[in-house]
């Protein structure tokens, strides 16, 4: 009697991209298995907002584990690309005036504690 324990799924081998291609504002990602998965620019803005001189200067690391577009400082995980993730553009941070005021101030009152002189107050 056979449980399946001794078969190898293919989702637990390492899928590896092995090349890259644009076509009508889309991303084609062709692997090691011969499949291939296309994926709208609008998932990843970078790749979207980019001159095609900068989509098509990439190149593969981590030997197809991911791609790597050096000119828009963008890594593409194949996990995340197979599993359809997006882009994620990290938000600008918001600062409160009181924020802002009570990191100054700390800064400014730890200063002995830093060596550092302190500024002459002003009256």
């Amino acid at each position: 009697m056979s449980t399946g324990a001794t078969v190898t799924r293919k989702s637990q081998v390492a899928i590896k991209a092995t090349s890259l291609r644009f076509e009508h504002s889309r991303l084609i990602v062709a692997f090691d298995d011969d499949r291939e998965v296309s994926v709208p620019f609008s998932k990843y803005p970078t790749l979207q907002r980019a001159t095609s001189a900068q989509r098509n200067a990439w190149e593969l690391i981590g030997p197809g584990k991911a791609i790597h577009w050096p000119l828009l400082d963008l890594d593409l995980s194949v996990a995340g690309i197979m599993s359809g993730l997006p882009e994620v553009l990290p938000k600008p941070p918001t600062w409160k005036v009181r924020r802002v005021r009570f990191i100054a101030h700390s800064a400014h009152s730890n200063t002995e504690t830093l060596g550092i002189s302190r500024p002459p107050k002003v009256r």
